[in-house]
């Protein structure tokens, strides 16, 4: 009898990496990018290396309006899927990152660099500031 509180597929069916990559595989309207692999080998090789292969789809937003039959059309914005394949020793993983999962890590991304640009600038300025650095006004034009 088959256990059906069990998440792993059958041998037979597809699991989410499979159906997800198959509804955009060779679609028209879905731009991909080639698979890019690359292998991470932490200090002094502790631990194994693991190896990454990223492949990202790009799905072309629905046609909201068409008003004026001009050919302008406006869209929903498009969404993007990434693809991970991680291969570590014997085992592999694989991962499909959806559109709000990948926009999520792009803003935190965004967010822990604003921080670190304000934190530089702000040490930067003690330092001029305990130097001895007095900044000029800048010259009014016209007087």
């Amino acid at each position: 009898m088959a256990d059906r509180n069990n998440d792993q597929p059958s041998g037979f069916m597809p699991d989410d990496y499979d159906r997800e990559l198959g509804r955009l595989d060779r679609v028209q309207g879905v731009a991909r990018t080639g698979p890019k692999m690359i292998r991470h080998i932490p200090l002094l090789g502790v631990g194994g290396s693991s190896t990454y292969s990223v492949t990202t789809f790009r799905e072309a937003g629905d046609v909201i309006e068409d008003f004026d039959g001009s050919g302008k059309v406006r869209r929903t914005p498009a969404t993007f899927v990434s693809f991970v394949e991680v291969g570590k020793g014997e085992r592999l993983i694989r991962i499909v990152i959806p559109d709000a999962v990948g926009a999520l890590m792009a803003r935190q991304r965004e967010l822990l660099t604003s921080q670190a640009q304000r934190r530089a600038a702000k040490q930067a300025a003690a330092t001029r500031k305990a130097s001895g650095f007095k900044p000029t006004p800048p010259k009014r034009k016209g007087k």
